[in-house]
């Protein structure tokens, strides 16, 4: 291949640019890069000579226009001031995290403490349930001492 044409990818490279933007520039009606450009094997390629046409022109677009300086402060006039927001959205962010997690802990603690009221009223309802069952055992052993002392006769005179 002749060294003295480069494909646009290789053109784009050198020149710090993007391929799309070679060809905007290459389509644009009064485009001066048209006469350095040749296809080979179905590929667009420039001339090399054609960088020191594309950064001139670069360069005298951006600085023969006193416009492009002014959106230049502008946008970065108006980037510094979304990052000022950003950063003040962030603080907000951070600070509505901590009470947050303040709330959490406060949350935890509250079940917790409830885990532990329950797990005692679980036991005394156990030992209730325990002394409960122990009096019915002890009524039931009385009735039976009862029935199974005195003789047949008795119970039935009630004597």
């Amino acid at each position: 291949m002749n060294k003295d044409y480069l494909t646009i990818k290789e053109f784009s490279e050198m020149a710090g640019i993007t391929p799309q933007a070679v060809y905007k520039r290459l389509n644009q009606k009064d485009s001066t890069l048209k006469p350095l450009v040749k296809t080979v094997e179905r590929k667009k390629m420039i001339h090399i000579n054609a960088l020191k046409e594309f950064d001139s022109t670069e360069f005298n677009n951006q600085t023969t226009n006193p416009l492009n300086q002014v959106e230049t402060v502008e946008r970065d006039q108006t980037f510094k001031e979304i990052i000022e927001v950003m950063k003040n959205q962030v603080d907000l962010m951070s600070e509505q995290t901590d009470v947050l997690r303040g709330q959490l802990q406060q949350k935890d603690k509250q079940i917790n403490d409830l885990n532990e009221r329950l797990e005692q009223a679980l036991k005394n309802t156990s030992e209730g349930h325990f002394v409960l069952a122990q009096h019915q055992q002890q009524s039931l052993d009385e009735t039976i001492q009862n029935v199974i002392v005195k003789p047949w006769y008795k119970r039935v005179f009630k004597k």
